[in-house]
């Protein structure tokens, strides 16, 4: 209506049902974060309203390239008040694929605070089970400090070369977590050539300890 088209001239808050689209999207890519992959071959549907905005996510993946891809699913993201400055956002998915790759992701410039180590390439082998929640705040100006990050994973198969000494961790099975405070890790596999438990931690700032 035209009291809706005046609040958009002057770039003021609108009523939420003053507008609503419905939308569907197929093989589409999408940026999340600056300095994140992005996110390719999505397909999904969402809703648009003068305050909101949510979007459901089917499929897609991220190419971290050398490293493997991560196929995405269950992705939601949720704006649910426009009318807010900053805005507040959030976006969870799961992503699954080589452990080599989720190392990649978490070492871009975006993410790498936030608990990432740096793995020798084709050293450590692997599979993981992710499930990522990320918290923006939406502004023209936003920066670092408007996005908190967190995982929870299942890493799988994992083999890691020359973990201790010349020794070689293997038949590994890790559960991850990760936040703004660091990387944590615990699980069992074998060193030595016998049955190890296993936990590691590596703080958002400094170097990172594993206790056997």
């Amino acid at each position: 209506d035209e009291s809706a088209f005046v609040a958009i001239r002057q770039q003021a808050p609108i009523a939420d049902n003053a507008v609503r689209i419905d939308y569907e999207l197929a093989d589409v890519q999408m940026s999340y974060l600056p300095g994140a992959p992005p996110l390719s071959g999505v397909s999904g549907a969402g809703v648009v309203t003068g305050r909101t905005a949510r979007f459901a996510a089917r499929e897609g993946y991220l190419d971290l390239g050398p490293a493997g891809r991560l196929a995405v699913s269950e992705m939601q993201f949720e704006a649910p008040d426009f009318e807010l400055k900053p805005a507040p956002a959030s976006i969870a998915l799961r992503v699954a694929g080589p452990i080599e790759a989720a190392s990649e992701l978490l070492s871009r410039d975006a993410l790498k605070a936030f608990g990432g180590i740096a793995l020798e390439p084709g050293a450590t082998k692997g599979q993981i089970d992710a499930r990522l929640n990320i918290d923006l705040r939406l502004s023209k100006d936003a920066g670092k400090d408007s996005v908190s990050v967190r995982a929870n994973a299942q890493a799988t198969n994992l083999s890691i070369e020359k973990f201790a000494g010349k020794e070689r961790f293997d038949q590994g099975s890790l559960s991850i977590v990760a936040d703004e405070t660091g990387l944590r890790a615990s699980g069992q596999g074998r060193l030595f050539g016998a049955p190890a438990r296993i936990e590691l931690k590596k703080p958002r700032q400094g170097a990172g300890e594993a206790v056997l």
